[in-house]
Formats: C-alpha cells, sequence, structure tokens
C-alpha cells in the first residue's frame, strides 16, 4: 500500500505526447477493454437482478453503463485507476440486504429462499464512502499481510458460490442417482445430457482461467467471453434440444 496518493506526475494524463501511430494502435486494445467493461457490467446486473433475488425495483442496464462510461472518461483523463462491476461483493451485498427463510422440501431437505431484498442507495454509498475513507489509514493498512485480504476474498468468493446451478448439478452428477430430488435438472433431461452440458461448461471455464493466468495471452479474455455468447446462441441448440437448454439454463434476469 503506497504512503501517498500522487507524487512525481501531472494532474492530468500526458494524452498528447503519444503519436498519431500509437493511438490508433491504442485502439485495438480499447476496443478489447471496452467489450471486458460491458460485460462484466451487464454479467454482474444480471446476475444480481436473477429472478431468485425477487427484486421490485427494475432494472437500469443502460443508465448503469452511461454513468461507467462518463466515470472511466473522467479517471483517464487524470490517469487514475478504471472502476469496474464488483461481481462478488455486489452478490454478497444483495445476500446480506436479502431476508432469507428456510423452507423444506418434499424429500426433508432444507432450502434457503430468497424472501425479499432491502432495496436502497443508502448501503451501498455508505460502502464506498468507508473504501474512499480508508485513504486516511494508508500508513495503517500497509501492515495487513496479504494473506489475509487474499483470505477475505476467498471468504467472500466461497458465500456466493452457495446455490450455484453449475457446482450443484457437479455435485449431483456424483451422487447416487436414487437420492437426487424429483426436481433435479439431471432427472428432467438425463444423466448424459446434463453431463455433457456440464462437461462444456466446465471447459470453457478451464479456457477462461488459463487465458487469464499468462500475461501474453490476458489479452484476449474479454474477446473468449463474447466467443461464449456465441456459442450459446448458435451452437449450443445444435447439441442439445430446446427443453433441455430451457432446464440447464438458468434464467439471470
Amino acid at each position: 500500500v503506497p504512503n501517498q496518493i500522487m507524487s512525481g506526475r501531472s494532474l492530468f494524463s500526458p494524452i498528447f505526447s503519444v503519436s498519431h501511430r500509437i493511438k490508433l494502435i491504442s485502439a485495438i486494445p480499447a476496443l478489447l477493454l471496452t467489450s471486458l467493461f460491458f460485460l462484466d457490467q451487464n454479467i454482474t446486473t444480471r446476475v444480481v437482478n436473477n429472478p431468485k433475488n425477487g427484486m421490485v425495483k427494475p432494472p437500469a442496464y443502460h443508465q448503469d453503463l452511461l454513468v461507467l462510461g462518463l466515470i472511466t472518461g473522467i479517471l483517464s483523463i487524470f490517469g487514475l485507476p478504471w472502476q469496474c462491476a464488483a461481481t462478488v461483493q455486489s452478490l454478497n451485498h444483495v445476500r446480506v440486504m436479502s431476508m432469507i427463510e428456510s423452507k423444506q422440501e418434499s424429500d426433508g431437505s432444507n432450502v434457503e429462499v430468497i424472501e425479499s431484498v432491502c432495496e436502497n442507495r443508502l448501503s451501498g454509498f455508505t460502502i464506498h464512502a468507508m473504501v474512499l475513507a480508508s485513504i486516511a489509514s494508508l500508513s495503517i493498512l500497509k501492515f495487513i499481510p496479504m494473506p489475509v485480504v487474499s483470505g477475505i476474498f476467498l471468504f467472500l468468493g466461497r458465500k456466493v458460490m452457495t446455490g450455484n446451478d453449475f457446482l450443484g448439478r457437479i455435485k449431483e452428477l456424483c451422487m447416487d442417482q436414487t437420492l437426487l430430488k424429483p426436481t433435479s435438472t439431471i432427472k428432467q433431461v438425463g444423466y448424459k445430457t446434463a453431463f455433457s452440458y456440464t462437461l462444456v461448461q466446465a471447459l470453457m471455464l478451464a479456457l477462461l482461467w488459463t487465458l487469464k493466468s499468462f500475461q501474453k495471452t490476458a489479452l484476449f479474455f474479454p474477446s473468449v467471453i463474447g466467443l461464449l455468447v456465441l456459442m450459446r446462441l448458435f451452437l449450443l441448440p445444435k447439441i442439445f434440444s430446446q427443453e433441455a437448454l430451457d432446464a440447464l439454463d438458468t434464467p439471470v434476469a
């Protein structure tokens, strides 16, 4: 953690100090980054507005992108780090603000169901105001070990995994089929179809993880996410029936 915010450079980014040729070449990675911002923002907002969360207020996808674009432009002028959607933190925020009840299903198992969400702007504003106020504590925060910070994000990520259909389906594929719930998607579409669909998801996840793990290939990460959309729209319908896709593909908005 740095001891001070800024030193040794001008307030504004030296945009005009590079040649026009460099600016044109920079447009290529800029397009990839734009795709990443677009996908990251939309994926996060759509997951947050999942019908399971029971949101009452309607989404504002276009307004969110407009605000994100304006903020990114201002930060670029001053050479400050860009902002993007915080998926894990956003999902945990929704969970914390939710009224959750445990309901018993016909087989006797308990399932957590979100009854309502306290939708407000005050909690989000307070969280980010406290993040801003932490600037005054930079000299203290630098003593926090990185494993502690990593552990916090590991805990948040583990909490978000609760109720994830992909992970839940992997667990069910390893179970005795006679122990599956009547509402299980494996019983609806069959073991072979569920296994094949989950295998495709796992392979795509491994591809994304591999690309992001290496600095030389991380630049292509956004384009691969866009490739997943094309696969879902054009390739998967040729492999799986529409009934199977409707059962296996969880609606997000």
